[in-house]
């Protein structure tokens, strides 16, 4: 299943209109009364037992309830966001609606893909460098970073990405992206990703990065 960025930010009641009834805007604004009725008497004595009045005590709730917006926006993103090692093979099949029962795709030796399924920022990137930083380059010289269900990255991501990019050349190590929307390509293009990189290490899908791995094992062992 492919994310966009409106699929992330498009906000529930927009689809909610569409089937939006009389009897539910009735249910709507009564709750919103009684929030209202709670919380607005709640916010005002906050402010004046705590001494600085009750404008201000209004002024605190309404930021105080936005940052935990933020803060439970940010863990419910991380918690969907799960990130994958694979080693032997790969199901085309995964996530398709399609019927073609298409064969699986084999890993060669010496290449680990990881996927990771929903947006790229904040603690998905500092847990997926954590992965990276105990993998052996000795064991995988190739590593396909799958990137197909990413719809975007922060600059948290660009940083550790732009790091494991350094860090794995000094190690001898390739580092091959496989799936870039246009979106997240245009921003690896804007953060100077796309610079430390041979542009043939970013692959349209896996079945390109496969491909280019097996180049590049190619071009090994003829050396060797």
């Amino acid at each position: 299943m492919q994310y966009s960025i409106k699929d992330i930010f498009s906000p529930k009641l927009f689809s909610t209109l569409r089937t939006y009834n009389r009897a539910q805007f009735g249910q709507d604004a009564l709750a919103g009364i009684i929030v209202g009725i709670v919380a607005i008497p709640l916010a005002i004595a906050f402010g004046i037992s705590s001494g600085v009045g009750p404008t201000e005590g209004l002024v605190i709730a309404i930021e105080v309830g936005l940052v935990l917006a933020m803060v439970l926006f940010l863990m419910r993103t991380n918690e969907q966001t799960h990130i994958r090692t694979l080693h032997d093979e790969i199901d085309p099949n995964e996530d398709t609606e399609s019927n073609l029962n298409l064969e699986h795709l084999t890993i060669p030796e010496g290449v680990e893909v990881y996927e990771i399924d929903g947006p790229y920022f904040f603690g998905i990137a500092n847990r997926f460098d954590e992965i990276m930083l105990h993998v052996s380059g000795k064991e995988y010289p190739i590593r396909i970073i799958r990137m197909r269900k990413v719809p975007f990255v922060d600059s948290t991501a660009m940083h550790n990405l732009s790091m494991l990019i350094q860090r794995s050349h000094k190690e001898g190590i390739t580092i091959i992206l496989s799936g870039v929307n246009d979106h997240v390509h245009k921003q690896l293009l804007i953060g100077g990703i796309e610079q430390q990189m041979d542009p043939h290490n970013i692959c349209a899908n896996i079945h390109f990065a496969l491909r280019r791995a097996e180049d590049i094992l190619e071009k090994e062992n003829h050396k060797s």
